[in-house]
C-alpha cells in the first residue's frame, strides 16, 4: 500500500504544471572500490565493473592494492559492493590539514597582532636568535619546532649529544618559546627561533643543581651563540653556586627568563626565582586571549585576567604572562600537542619576547641584558587584576610593539642603500659612529629603540662635521621628546646665531604645541623652505621613527614610515660649506646650545640624497638596528 500511493503521489506531481522541467540528475559521489586480488589486471576487471554506469575511473591503483576510484550514485556503489569480485567499495572522504591555532598566550601578549612577526600560517620569516631551553629535553623530531641541538647533562660528568624529551615538559616549553608559524598545530612566541634542547631533567621531570649547573656550564661554553635561557623549574632555598653561574652568563649577554613557582606563596623563598639576574615570571590567568576578565574557564577554576591561584608572588616576581590552560607542543609519542599550566608556562613568553629583543640587537655584556629587561618591563600593560594580596602588581608582558618587537632571520632594510650615508650614530652607550665622523661632547644614555639612546637633557648637544650635501638630503632618527612648551631641535646644521645666511643648511624641530618643522636654506634664494605639519603623537612617551627628506624637488616628512606630508621643493642647492657643525639635540653657537631636546633620541642618520617612500619603511622594519650595517 506504501509502494502504491508513493506511485500515487508521484504520478500526481508529474501532471502538474509545475514539473514540465527535466527532472534533476541523481548525483554522484566518489568512491574508492578494492577488489580482490586476482591476476586480471585492474583496469580491465574496472572497465567491466562500471561498463554500465558510462563513468570512468579517476585513477587507478595496482602497487599497495587493486583498485580503483571512481564517482558514483549510491544505488551504483550498492549494486558494485555486491559484485564478487570487489572487496569493499568505500566512500571517498576528504582530509583536512591540520590548521595552526593561535594559543590564548600568543594572543593575549600582542604577539598576534603584531604586524612586524607576520604570524599569518605562513613559515616565511623566522625569528633570529638562539633559545636553550633547560628542561627535560626536546623532542628531537617534531615537526612544529626549529631544534637545532641537543644535549643531555643529566647523567654526567658533563652534557653529551642526547636531550631527546620523553616527559614531555621541555617540549611544550619549547613550543611557547618558538612554534613554527606554519599553519599547523600551534604557534610560538618567536616563531621558528633556534632551540636548543638542554636536558637537565630526567624523564620524570627530576633534576638536582649539580645536572642544573652542568647545563649552565654548557650555555657558559656557548654564550657566543645562546642568546636567551628558560629555565621553568625552581626548588626552596638558595644556591650561590646557581646564581654566580647564570651571572657568568649574563656578563656575556645571554637573557634569562625563569619562573616564578607554583605554590601560591612568595617566589623569594625559591631559587632561580629569587635571583636578580633573570627575569621571573609569575602566571596570568586568561581564558580568551583579551583584557576584561571576561573569559570562561576552559580549564582549572580561576578568574579571568588575574593571578592564576597557583602562581608565586611577591618582590621577586619581575612580570607576569600567561600560564593557565596554555596549547603547545608535546613530545610526538604523547599527541604532538596539549594544554598544561604553570608558571613553566608562562616563562618561556618572556623567553620569546627575550628572542625577539636579542633578534634585533644581541646585548654585549650584563649592562646591556639589564637595560634589555627594563625595557621589556616598561613595555608590559597593567590591564589585568592582581588579587594576590602582596601589593605589587607586576606588568604583564606585551610585544604588540611592531618597532620594538620584530622577527626576521635578516631584517627587511636592504632596500636601504648606504649610498650616499654621511653619518650614522648608534647610541649604544657611545658617542662613536657606525658610520661617519664621530660625535663630540659628553652624553647620558637612557633605554632607547636598539638598547641605549642618548639622554638629551636640555643643556648640551652632541656636534659632529659632515661633508656638504648639495642636491639631496635626508635626516632619520628614533624620537622620545618630552614637551616642555618650548621649540626643540632634533637635529640642525645649522651655525646658530649668525648673520651669514650662507652658514645655514637644515634644522629638524619639534614645536611646543606638537609641531614638527623641516627647514632648509637653499644658497641661490637665502630663504628658508619649510615643510610643517602637527605631530602631538610625538609626545606620548613612547619612540616614533621621523625621517625629512629634500631634493630639488620634493620635501617631504615620514613619521613610523608613513608619509605624513610632502610639498614642492623651491631648487637651489643646500649650503655646500664643509666647516658648517651639525648638532643631535640642539642649534648651538658661541652662547651655548639653542633649542635643546629634553627627551631621547636614537639610531640619527644623515644621508646625503633623498631616500625614496620604500627605503623609510624599510628603515622602520628594521627597528633596533634602523639601518643594514655599513662596512
Amino acid at each position: 500500500m506504501r509502494r502504491v500511493l508513493a506511485s500515487s503521489l508521484f504520478l500526481c506531481a508529474v501532471a502538474s504544471p509545475l514539473s514540465l522541467a527535466a527532472a534533476a540528475p541523481t548525483p554522484r559521489e566518489p568512491f574508492v572500490v578494492v577488489l580482490h586480488p586476482t591476476s586480471t589486471p585492474v583496469v580491465r576487471t574496472a572497465a567491466d565493473l562500471l561498463a554500465s554506469t558510462g563513468t570512468p575511473t579517476s585513477s587507478v591503483y595496482e602497487q599497495s592494492f587493486d583498485g580503483f576510484a571512481v564517482d558514483l550514485t549510491a544505488a551504483q556503489a550498492a549494486v558494485l559492493s555486491a559484485d564478487p569480485r570487489v572487496d569493499v567499495v568505500e566512500p571517498d572522504i576528504e582530509f583536512r590539514a591540520d590548521t595552526q591555532t593561535i594559543p590564548t598566550g600568543v594572543q593575549r601578549i600582542g604577539a598576534a597582532s603584531n604586524p612586524a612577526l607576520q604570524i599569518d600560517g605562513i613559515d616565511s620569516l623566522r625569528v633570529d636568535a638562539d633559545v636553550a631551553v633547560l628542561d627535560s629535553g626536546i623532542d628531537l623530531q617534531h615537526p612544529d619546532l626549529n631544534v637545532v641541538g641537543g644535549f643531555d647533562c643529566v647523567a654526567g660528568p658533563s652534557c653529551v649529544t642526547g636531550g631527546d624529551d620523553v616527559f614531555g615538559h621541555g617540549t611544550h616549553v619549547a613550543g611557547i618559546v618558538g612554534a613554527l608559524d606554519n599553519g599547523v598545530g600551534t604557534v610560538g612566541v618567536a616563531p621558528g627561533v633556534r632551540l636548543w634542547a638542554v636536558q637537565v631533567l630526567d624523564a620524570n621531570g627530576v633534576g638536582s643543581l649539580s645536572s642544573i649547573l652542568r647545563g649552565l656550564e654548557w650555555v657558559l661554553q656557548r654564550s657566543g651563540t645562546i642568546d636567551v635561557v628558560n629555565m621553568s623549574f625552581g626548588a626552596p632555598g638558595t644556591s650561590t653556586a646557581m646564581y654566580d653561574a647564570i651571572q657568568a652568563s649574563t656578563n656575556n649577554g645571554v637573557m634569562f627568563a625563569v619562573a616564578a613557582g607554583n605554590t601560591a606563596t612568595d617566589a623569594a623563598a625559591f631559587v632561580p626565582a629569587a635571583f636578580d639576574n633573570v627575569l621571573t615570571v609569575s602566571a596570568l590567568a586568561d581564558f580568551d586571549g583579551l583584557p576584561g576578565g571576561a573569559g570562561s574557564p576552559t580549564c582549572g577554576a580561576d578568574g579571568d585576567d588575574t593571578l592564576a591561584n597557583f602562581s608565586n608572588r611577591g618582590a621577586a616576581v619581575d612580570i607576569t604572562a600567561p600560564g593557565l590552560c596554555i596549547n603547545s607542543t608535546l613530545p610526538i609519542a604523547n599527541g604532538s600537542y596539549g594544554v598544561l599550566s604553570g608558571t613553566s608556562m608562562a616563562s618561556p613568553h618572556v623567553a620569546g619576547a627575550l628572542a625577539l629583543l636579542a633578534g634585533r640587537q644581541r646585548p654585549a655584556n650584563a649592562a646591556q641584558v639589564g637595560q634589555r629587561y627594563a625595557a621589556l618591563l616598561a613595555a608590559g600593560k597593567q590591564d589585568w587584576t592582581d588579587d594576590s594580596g602582596d601589593g605589587v602588581q607586576e606588568p604583564r608582558l606585551d610585544v604588540g610593539s611592531p618597532t620594538m618587537f620584530m622577527a626576521g632571520v635578516a631584517p627587511p632594510c636592504a632596500a636601504a642603500s648606504s649610498t650616499g650615508l654621511l653619518g650614522w650614530w648608534r647610541a649604544d652607550d657611545s658617542t662613536a659612529a657606525a658610520a661617519g665622523p664621530s660625535l663630540s661632547g659628553s652624553a647620558a644614555f637612557v633605554a632607547g629603540v636598539a638598547g641605549a639612546a642618548f639622554s638629551s637633557s636640555g643643556a648640551s648637544a652632541l656636534s659632529t662635521t659632515l661633508p656638504p650635501a648639495s642636491t639631496g638630503l635626508t635626516l632619520a632618527m628614533w624620537v622620545r621628546p618630552v614637551a616642555t612648551g618650548l621649540s626643540q631641535t632634533l637635529i640642525g646644521r645649522w651655525d646658530f646665531p649668525s648673520t651669514n645666511d650662507t652658514s645655514r643648511a637644515f634644522t629638524l624641530q619639534l614645536g611646543p604645541q606638537g609641531s614638527l618643522l623641516f627647514a632648509t636654506d637653499e644658497t641661490t634664494s637665502r630663504r628658508p623652505l619649510e615643510l610643517s605639519i602637527m605631530a602631538p603623537q610625538l609626545f606620548d612617551g613612547a619612540f616614533h621613527h621621523l625621517a625629512a627628506t629634500w631634493s630639488t624637488s620634493t620635501v617631504a616628512i615620514y613619521i613610523d614610515g608613513l608619509l605624513a606630508a610632502s610639498t614642492a621643493s623651491q631648487g637651489g642647492l643646500l649650503n655646500a660649506a664643509a666647516t658648517t657643525p651639525m648638532r643631535i639635540g640642539a642649534e648651538g653657537g658661541p652662547g651655548g646650545p639653542s633649542f635643546p631636546t629634553t627627551g631621547a633620541i636614537d639610531e640619527p642618520a644623515v644621508w646625503g640624497r633623498a631616500l625614496s617612500s620604500t627605503e623609510v619603511r624599510s628603515i622602520v622594519a628594521a627597528g633596533a638596528t634602523g639601518l643594514c650595517p655599513v662596512v
